[in-house]
């Protein structure tokens, strides 16, 4: 939506049509969206659009490959992927995820 203005997902003509909610979601599950032809971008940020809106999530592009990706690197100053990759402590409340690990495993427990 930032990028185009308009969600990649729902097309204009859906717009008065009662089955709009259906269609966007089957066009999110088969993974059909649409960069308005008015809207110029280049073939690298195209391309990681690719990568990032897949069906299937094990075939994703992964955080590290959108920091190493040519659209996100572009002009980026020096030192900026160091910092991202820096570990950032967790805020006070939330779970690390050796606790969630374990609460997950105690819940697989529970059920056996």
């Amino acid at each position: 939506v930032m990028l185009v203005g308009a969600y990649p997902f729902e097309r204009p003509e859906d717009k008065n049509d009662n089955q709009k909610l259906q269609k966007m979601i089957q066009r999110i599950l088969h993974v059909e969206y649409n960069i308005p032809s008015s809207v110029k971008i280049s073939d690298d940020c195209r391309d990681m659009l690719k990568k990032i809106l897949v069906a299937d999530p094990a075939k994703r592009i992964t955080i590290d490959g959108i920091f190493h990706h040519p659209w996100y690197t572009k002009n980026l100053p020096p030192g900026v992927i160091e910092m991202n990759l820096r570990p950032q402590p967790v805020p006070e409340g939330i779970q690390s995820i050796e606790q969630i690990k374990m609460i997950i495993e105690e819940a697989r427990k529970g059920q056996g």
